[in-house]
């Protein structure tokens, strides 16, 4: 392969902007009604709202698709948009770490290049479906790395013998996954009671969304010098397996407050060798066993962040 380009996530891109950009147009088109509603009062206040966050929702779709540029490398350049470099021009780039966002305003997974004109370009994993064989194909050309491909060990791993000590809590015990509960619940009895037939869409869509969250914040793990398990309280019959020496880096993060600014809970990246990302999140491990998690895997010869 002499070429590669980048491809934008269908669903963390996509369809995030999408969602956004709707609910921009929906309260425009709200206050549009409005100002076609009130025209006789020759009051032109709604419309120019109206026009205001057409136009901010536009400016955003174009900020967030500048954050995100098309990136292609071939066999000595690499192009960002339209804009085209020599692959000899890069003066350095880190392949796994966490860069500002100015639109999020926050820190996110990515890789940062930086040419020798001090223009820096960061590709954020997130937005990309190539995020990783960009990463590979460009170390390959800067470095001549060849990096092999991690398979992920589902089911059980070949050793039977192997000791791991396990790290999980009841997941009932947790405060975020009794309020989605709560929710569900709620959700669940209002339907079948047919109290929201006008929305059942919505409400579906609702309840789909809670159950993926307590399906998605309830992973927990089990450790060896060997491998890190991965399995999840509610698909209790699913397990990952990563080899230790697959594994590039790890990044521990502490869970903060339910309801608080990135109030996820307690979580870990773990980087693969050919720069995959794996997330996954424990809001049900309390914060005494997290620590010793940490601790334990700290012990072994993986880079930490």
């Amino acid at each position: 392969m002499e070429r590669m380009r980048s491809n934008r996530h269908p669903l963390k891109f996509y369809f995030v902007l999408f969602i956004v950009v709707a609910v921009i147009l929906l309260f425009a088109s709200f206050l549009l009604d409005t100002y076609l509603k009130r025209k006789e009062a020759n009051n032109i206040t709604f419309l120019f709202l109206a026009i205001l966050v057409v136009s901010l929702g536009l400016l955003l779709a174009y900020k967030i698709f500048k954050t995100c540029p098309t990136v292609k490398i071939t066999e000595s350049d690499i192009y960002i948009n339209k804009v085209s470099y020599k692959l000899s021009y890069i003066k350095s780039i880190k392949f796994a770490d966490k860069h500002f966002h100015p639109l999020f305003r926050d820190y996110l997974e990515g890789a940062k290049i930086v040419f020798k004109n001090n223009r820096a370009v960061c590709i954020y994993d997130d937005f990309y479906s190539n995020a990783a064989d960009l990463k590979v194909f460009l170390d390959y050309k800067l470095n001549n790395k060849i990096i092999y491909t991690v398979e992920e060990k589902s089911g059980e791993i070949s050793n039977q013998d192997l000791a791991f000590n396990s790290y999980k809590e009841n997941p009932f015990f947790s405060l975020r996954n009794i309020l989605y509960l709560i929710i569900v619940i709620l959700i669940t009895i209002l339907i079948l009671n047919k109290s929201l037939s006008s929305a059942y869409f919505l409400s579906f869509s609702c309840l789909a969304f809670f159950m993926t969250m307590f399906i998605y914040f309830n992973y927990y793990f089990e450790l060896n010098d060997d491998y890190i398990i991965i399995k999840n309280h509610i698909l209790f019959w699913k397990k990952t397996a990563y080899s230790t020496k697959d594994i590039r880096e790890v990044v521990l993060r502490r869970g903060g407050n339910l309801g608080s600014r990135g109030g996820k809970p307690n979580h870990i990246k773990i980087i693969l060798a050919d720069y995959k990302v794996k997330s996954y999140y424990a809001a049900s491990i309390n914060e005494k066993t997290w620590l010793k998690f940490a601790k334990d895997i700290k012990k072994l010869k993986i880079k930490i962040r």
